[in-house]
């Protein structure tokens, strides 16, 4: 039986359908890591108002993961309340603790912006990498796809 490169449509609509929603899906995760990535960055670089933020609670999830929010209190006595603590926290501690801290965008940084800067920049650009990679791919099937057609067509089959 001859092979004539053509698949059923159900098989390309179904391939189509699965690379389609793999490459939406990564560009909305690359586009809200590089918004969480920016704030690091910007953080990391002297961006946002510097001041204290005191811990009131603590949410970990069964992972063991935990999430401080509190209160921030900016140089200029301003008081943000309900400020998520980024760059993991601060684990050992317990609520009321006052630390040092950068307010941007609603959530507190340690000083310096802590390590999630270099985590983000890893991340991102593994992110950058999948979604041209799978944009690559997508396209490429695509002309394959159209040449099989073109060829089915007209009754030849395409070089290569």
């Amino acid at each position: 039986m001859a092979v004539t490169g053509r698949r059923s449509l159900v098989r390309r609509l179904l391939t189509g359908a699965v690379i389609t929603v793999a490459v939406v899906f990564a560009a909305g995760v690359l586009a809200i890591t590089l918004f969480e990535g920016i704030q690091a960055w910007a953080v990391h670089f002297g961006l946002g108002q510097r001041g204290s933020f005191t811990s009131v609670s603590q949410t970990c999830s069964h992972t063991g993961t935990c999430m401080w929010t509190g209160t921030f209190t900016g140089g200029n006595g301003s008081v943000n309340y309900g400020v998520t603590f980024q760059d993991g926290g601060h684990p050992g501690t317990a609520g009321a603790v006052e630390i040092p801290a950068t307010y941007l965008w609603g959530s507190a940084y340690p000083q310096g912006g802590g390590s999630d800067w270099a985590a983000y920049a890893i991340v991102d650009f593994l992110e950058i990498l999948a979604v041209i990679g799978a944009l690559r791919f997508w396209l490429r099937r695509r002309t394959q796809r159209r040449a099989a057609d073109v060829a089915y067509a007209i009754g030849t089959h395409p070089s290569g």
